[in-house]
């Protein structure tokens, strides 16, 4: 894996539980979510029926609707209280953005080891850089894929983070990584491997 420090660009706020240390991830206000949890306009559909994210932070709370750790922002309104929740992550905020190559094991054991490695290093060689989370954009993070693959170690990675649905997310890289090609048929696709 490679690390970046860089700064949040998704619409999300991430609170941690001061005592149970539970995480949740709520949704910039205003943004139009379809029926399935996920933006209006993913995959260049567009949908009639949405409801408007609502957050809001005042004094004592913060209220706003909850994505599910499996993807997809729910109707849910949740409020927490600031006693009780940490912010560690808002738009703008300092993450470590990750990057996973296109090649080599893609092993939890190995994954682990990793992000072990990258705290270290970032504690030694950037102290300064206060981080609360690592993200990532990348195609197999979609959640679709446990349907098909669900045993895989794309899903076993998956299980162990909070997946964010991405704004205007469109299935390009997911084509192009599995298909060799952005623009295919899929109903007439051809498998050129055994």
């Amino acid at each position: 894996l490679q690390f970046e420090p860089c700064l949040n660009n998704l619409p999300y706020y991430g609170f941690r539980n001061q005592n149970t240390h539970q995480s949740v991830v709520l949704v910039k206000e205003g943004f139009a979510i379809r029926r399935d949890g996920l933006f209006n306009g993913t995959n260049e559909k567009f949908e009639d029926e949405v409801f408007l994210t609502n957050f809001t932070i005042n004094e004592n709370h913060i209220r706003g609707n909850l994505v599910d750790p499996r993807g997809f922002v729910t109707k849910k309104l949740v409020e927490l209280s600031k006693k009780e929740w940490q912010q560690v992550l808002s738009p703008n905020f300092p993450i470590i953005s990750v990057h996973i190559p296109a090649t080599g094991p893609l092993k939890l054991d190995l994954i682990n080891n990793s992000f072990v490695e990258a705290k270290l290093f970032f504690k030694n060689y950037f102290p300064s850089f206060a981080y609360w989370c690592f993200m990532t954009h990348t195609w197999f993070m979609d959640p679709e894929i446990s349907t098909y693959l669900p045993s895989s170690n794309m899903v076993l990675f998956q299980k162990g983070v909070y997946l964010l649905p991405i704004p205007k997310a469109n299935g390009n890289q997911f084509y192009e990584r599995v298909f060799g090609m952005q623009d295919i048929d899929i109903l007439n696709f051809k498998p050129q491997t055994s």
